[in-house]
């Protein structure tokens, strides 16, 4: 107990309220220095087709910067979903077809040249086929996530929202800079991101990116005797930019970018709903439950009726509700692989600023290829950006707009 002193021996107790004061005082005083220390930092977006604060944006955004991107951890565009309320991730084939859906508003289809509704724009490049938007996450600048719809501004394909993905450009007349990371994780799964940039004299830049993310297969199918540890990433990018402004007036961008994903896809969980001995549904799905045990899966009806009758095949006991342990077969994959060409050019007129933007994509997938020009010119700064969107993956289309700068 804390006591206080008179004069003379006798000794007082404090009252409890006036021990508390000195804390009180305390902890006021720290707090009222840590909100002085604290600032609250600006995010720019440019989610109306220019730079805007985030607080002037009267839109539903979420946006990443750099910094961010690095503290999740996210090596690809369908990670990021696990970080945006209202956004979930829709991939009919278990990889290399992602399908953003926002708001409730996606496109289930498994067709790859079918346009999705929710438009990805890579650069300022409108990506028109969902298998697009497994690009890899490096060396980016900045991701921002609108919600829909966004028609207005994105064109069509746009009514669950539009994705932003924006990479770190050259910087005419910055210092040589570029990092060096390392990653691994669980099931072995390992990557490597590195970028390199400097000037080029006083009116040029360049900067080189590049990426690889391998292994981490996670799965092991009952059909094969070994362990097979399928779902291994195998996917590597490389991006070169070219940065010149041979006037305060006039600057241009030049991007190239390929890369191949040869990663394998999740393999599927067999549900089992069905009676062995009648082929009908057995009890336990009829009752909404799910037991492994006592029912089987389409397939051992197959098996036990067509193929091998009386023979059922592997019973679906085995599986692991983790999908860890499955009876598919190991073999599906994807064999992707891609080369594009973004050129920006930007001309500031003094009353009005333009912006062309020229951009060519070689996408190769199994069965389908993507090619097609898309170029697009707009006003930016001008208040009232007009973007034109290809109507399919080779149509083209220009659109132009001049008004008076705020």
């Amino acid at each position: 107990m804390s006591y206080a002193r008179r004069s003379g021996s006798t000794r007082y107790p404090l009252p409890a309220r006036c021990k508390a004061l000195p804390l009180v005082l305390a902890v006021g005083a720290s707090s009222l220095a840590l909100a002085q220390d604290r600032v609250i930092e600006e995010v720019v977006v440019s989610a109306q087709k220019r730079e805007q604060s985030m607080q002037d944006v009267s839109i539903a955004v979420s946006a990443f910067s750099e910094e961010e991107l690095n503290s999740l951890a996210v090596s690809n565009l369908e990670e990021l979903t696990e970080f945006v309320s209202g956004v979930e991730l829709f991939d009919d084939r278990g990889a290399g077809q992602p399908t953003w859906v926002i708001r409730g508003v996606g496109l289930a289809d498994f067709n790859a040249n079918n346009t999705p509704t929710a438009a990805i724009h890579y650069d300022d490049y409108y990506l028109t086929s969902n298998v697009l938007g497994g690009i890899g996450l490096f060396d980016i600048g900045r991701v921002e996530v609108l919600k829909g719809p966004q028609g207005g501004l994105y064109g069509r394909n746009s009514s669950g929202g539009a994705v932003q993905v924006l990479s770190r450009r050259a910087e005419v007349g910055a210092e040589s800079n570029g990092y060096l990371t390392g990653s691994y994780g669980r099931w072995g799964r390992h990557g490597l991101e590195a970028a390199f940039g400097g000037k080029l004299g006083d009116s040029a830049a360049f900067r080189v990116a590049a990426m690889t993310d391998q292994d981490g297969g996670w799965q092991d199918s009952l059909v094969t005797p070994q362990d097979d540890e399928h779902g291994d990433r195998d996917f590597s990018a490389v991006r070169v930019q070219l940065s010149w402004q041979p006037t305060e007036n006039i600057d241009a961008w030049l991007k190239i970018e390929g890369g191949a994903d040869k990663s394998e896809t999740t393999l599927a969980y067999s549900r089992a709903l069905y009676d062995l001995e009648t082929g009908d549904f057995c009890s336990a799905a009829l009752a909404g439950r799910q037991d492994e045990l006592n029912c089987v899966t389409l397939s051992n009806l197959t098996n036990a009726f067509v193929l091998t009758p009386g023979d059922p095949g592997i019973l679906p006991g085995g599986q692991s509700e983790r999908g860890t342990r499955v009876l598919s077969s190991p073999i599906n994959a994807v064999d992707n692989d891609w080369l594009g060409v973004n050129l920006q050019l930007n001309w500031d007129l003094g009353a009005v600023s333009l912006t062309s933007i020229t951009g060519y994509l070689d996408y190769w997938i199994p069965g389908l290829r993507s090619s097609g020009w898309s170029r697009t010119v707009t006003a930016p700064s001008a208040g009232w950006p007009v973007p034109c969107m290809p109507r399919t993956k080779t149509r083209s289309c220009v659109s132009a707009l001049l008004s008076r700068t705020s």
